[in-house]
């Protein structure tokens, strides 16, 4: 005779352990355990260069901003120069 196992109320606390520990044994594998921490170091060091290059940008974008400021700001005598002005002294052909 066999017995079937009904579900009830202490069989989904049973059930949870059971997954827990089979996910406890998939990482005794040595291969998994290695691809596992090889994915999360590549993940945190693609993060870190993602935060550098923007914080990078944003500084690039402040400094640029800053410049034509002060460009257009401080003038010869005046009270500023017109964009035509500015790249004929930075030696851009208009």
């Amino acid at each position: 005779m066999s017995s079937t196992i009904t579900p009830t109320s202490t069989d989904g606390a049973a059930s949870a352990t059971s997954s827990s520990n089979m996910l406890l044994q998939s990482f005794k594998s040595k291969v998994v355990l290695t691809a596992t921490i090889g994915g999360v170091l590549v993940l945190a060091v693609t993060i870190f260069l993602a935060v550098f290059k923007i914080s990078r940008g944003i500084r690039s974008y402040r400094e640029s901003k800053r410049r034509r400021r002060l460009a257009v700001k401080v003038g010869t005598g005046r009270k500023g120069r017109n964009a035509y002005e500015i790249f004929e002294w930075e030696g851009v052909p208009a």
